[in-house]
C-alpha cells in the first residue's frame, strides 16, 4: 500500500484526524496571539486558520499535538 503510515505513527493520524483548533487553543488556556507565536504564524493567520477560513495542514496539526504534549511535561 502507496503512503501507508508505519504502525507506529497510525496513532498520530488518529489523533489529528478530528482536530479542533479552537478546542486545542483553550485547553492550553493561550490566548489566539500566544497560540500564533508558538505555531510561528501571525495572529491573523492564526485567526483565519481557527474560524475556518483556511484549510488546518497536517504539520499544523501535528505541531499542535506536539506543544499539547509537551505542555504535560513542563
Amino acid at each position: 500500500m502507496k503512503n501507508q503510515l508505519p504502525e507506529w505513527a497510525q496513532c498520530l493520524e488518529v489523533q489529528v484526524a478530528g482536530f479542533d483548533l479552537k478546542a486545542w487553543r483553550e485547553n492550553l488556556g493561550l490566548k489566539q496571539d500566544q497560540a500564533a507565536a508558538l505555531l510561528g504564524i501571525t495572529r491573523e493567520q492564526y485567526g483565519r486558520l481557527e474560524r475556518r477560513q483556511h484549510p488546518l495542514d497536517q504539520r499544523t496539526k501535528l505541531a499542535c499535538f506536539f506543544l499539547k504534549n509537551l505542555c504535560k511535561f513542563a
